[in-house]
């Protein structure tokens, strides 16, 4: 008797737990536009495109602790791509320390500027030689040679089998030229 109840018990509870209903919904016409639409157990997304390229949705999803995110979303030509969402990183504002030290930075460029007006970089073009010229390079005489292994047996023969098969791949590969003639 109580293995009916509990079966009973167990049952009623099966049937009266609320069913996640997974879905995908999408419609798209001639113009460019479209809708969106889908949900299942752990994350849903929602995104709709209008005739100017503007897309607008939200997204959202379960972490493994369960917790629900949810990310909101605007992609615009110009405007560029932009999210909100409670769990996006967010801009750290400049410390002070920072904004003192470039604007004494600038201070004193603007100084050295009113000092020194010619002092500007002028870009033109240099010729290599005249580059090359004014550093001291060595000469290549003097440079020490690179050492050349003297062929021994064992270097001769890898020389032969490399060659050998590099024969044998030539040989192959007109073999199947011809095929294809």
């Amino acid at each position: 008797m109580q293995t009916i109840i509990v079966l009973s018990v167990v049952l009623a509870v099966a049937i009266c737990a609320p069913v996640e209903e997974s879905f995908v919904d999408f419609a798209e016409d001639t113009l460019g536009n479209y809708k969106l639409n889908y949900n299942t157990k752990n994350s849903s997304r929602t995104e709709e495109r209008s005739q100017d390229g503007k897309v607008i949705g939200s997204f959202s999803f379960l972490d493994t602790d369960g917790v629900k995110h949810v990310v909101h979303y605007v992609a615009a030509g110009e405007e560029g791509f932009k999210a909100e969402g409670a769990d996006l990183p967010v801009s750290v504002p400049e410390p002070q320390d920072v904004i003192l030290t470039r604007s004494e930075h600038l201070a004193l460029v603007e100084h050295e500027k009113a000092l020194n007006p010619k002092s500007e970089v002028e870009e033109k073009p240099v010729p290599v030689e005249d580059v090359l010229a004014q550093l001291n390079l060595p000469e290549i005489a003097s440079l020490p040679a690179a050492a050349v292994p003297e062929e021994d047996d064992d270097l001769a023969a890898a020389k032969k089998e490399l060659l050998a098969a590099y024969a044998t791949a030539l040989e192959t590969l007109a073999a199947e030229y011809k095929k294809l003639a």
